[in-house]
């Protein structure tokens, strides 16, 4: 079974409307109250055209929207509260019309599919998602949002961790002959590659041939047992054992 990774940049762009100010209750019973705000000072040049409000418990950190329904009023009743407990609310806001949006890696035009897709979480957020990430995904990916208040743009490097694709495997064989051991790898930035051989760093450059792979000519008895090949990079480490068996004659 191969490695499964997700890679998520969320890019969130909002049509510059003010800030609202600060939500209030007005009425409430033991089990919902009403929340009222007044507009932003500024519609950013677009009509308002929904309000997000959302609540969390006091001293908890996950915000969650009261609903999934627009907003458009200045108040909302919020039903479904716990007698008891304490509750904050915050609001945010969008306008239109909706910015187009254009994707860029390492200064070309983004090429989607199955791999490689937008999936937009609310009207002002969306987010890349990258299955299965290779090296050739690493890079600077970039989104420009553009409608007629104005152009907004950001970017993410992504970055892979050091990881071993293929591993080798051990082998069993007879003095003289010759072993190999070969592996994919891959890693960004890229990895540093070292091969230990019981505790001891491998360092003959004749043995180690385009660092993923191992070779040892005429094998002698004191070239049995583990090899240990370490990735690493600032991202993370991957590691391999095999071994080598002398059959005996």
């Amino acid at each position: 079974m191969g490695l499964l990774h997700y890679s998520n940049f969320p890019i969130c762009f909002s049509e510059k409307p003010g800030i609202p100010q600060q939500p209030f209750i007005i009425s409430s019973t033991k089990d919902s109250c009403v929340v009222c705000w007044k507009p932003p000072s500024s519609d950013g040049g677009a009509k308002i055209t929904n309000y997000y409000l959302e609540k969390r418990e006091k001293k908890q950190n996950k915000w969650m929207s009261v609903t999934t329904k627009k907003i458009a009023e200045t108040n909302y009743e919020v039903t479904g509260l716990i007698e008891g407990f304490e509750y904050e609310f915050r609001l945010r806001v969008s306008g239109v019309p909706p910015p187009t949006l254009k994707w860029q890696k390492d200064g070309h035009p983004l090429q989607f599919g199955p791999k490689v897709v937008v999936i937009q979480e609310d009207v002002d957020s969306h987010v890349l998602h990258i299955r299965e990430t290779l090296l050739e995904d690493s890079g600077v990916y970039k989104v420009t949002a553009t409608n007629s208040a104005g152009t907004a743009s950001c970017q993410a490097k992504l970055s892979l961790p050091a990881r071993i694709l293929t591993k080798p495997q051990s082998v069993t064989v007879e003095e003289g002959e010759t072993v190999r051991f070969t592996c994919d790898i891959d890693g960004e930035p890229a990895p540093t590659v070292t091969w230990i051989h019981e505790s001891r760093t491998i360092v003959s450059s004749h043995h180690i041939q385009d660092l993923t792979t191992l070779i040892i000519t005429g094998v002698k008895k004191e070239d049995a047992g583990s090899y240990t090949l370490k990735l690493s990079n600032e991202l993370g480490s991957d590691t391999a054992t095999v071994h080598i068996s002398i059959r005996s004659v």
